[in-house]
């Protein structure tokens, strides 16, 4: 019987050989007695040096980046629309156009304006490099709506 879990307990309740893969690559493999050597010791104990659970530097301020991106568009586009059942739907339905330019032939305009590749930069901590393409993501689907947003609020009127 082949297990594949995370949950390291239920793990070594069940298998007697195991094999840690860490991103594609088997970094432990073996019965458990023999990964276990020291008696007491538990699969977490073995697991958690084995693996890089934790990000890098890059990987992490790109998370953090693409968190608050995203919830920038979707409060930019809502600003812009005034609407918040229009901005989902909106928000949504832009993201499946743009992947529209992973078309070959305005394959390059994507490196620029879809957010799920210029995003997909910062998560992965691949910032070198993609700083333009990255910024005119931010400028298209942020700064953009935010301005449309702003000037029809002022311009609205108060009742």
């Amino acid at each position: 019987m082949l297990l594949s879990s995370h949950l390291l307990a239920e793990v070594q309740a069940t298998a007697d050989r195991l094999v840690i893969i860490d991103r594609g690559r088997v970094v432990a493999s073996g019965t458990q007695s023999s990964l276990l050597v020291g008696g007491g010791r538990t699969l977490e104990e073995l697991f958690l040096p084995l693996t890089t659970l934790g990000w890098s530097w890059p990987e992490l301020a790109g998370f953090a980046a693409f968190v608050v991106l995203t919830s920038g568009i979707g409060m930019a586009v809502g600003s812009a629309l005034h609407n918040t059942a229009a901005a989902i739907v909106t928000y949504f339905a832009l993201a499946a156009a743009s992947s529209l330019l992973l078309i070959p032939a305005v394959q390059k305009a994507g490196s620029w304006i879809d957010t799920s590749q210029t995003f997909g930069w910062m998560l992965t901590g691949q910032w070198s490099g993609h700083g333009p393409q990255i910024a005119s993501s931010v400028v298209i689907w942020i700064a953009v709506p935010l301005a449309i947003g702003a000037v029809r609020t002022v311009r609205r009127d108060i009742r």
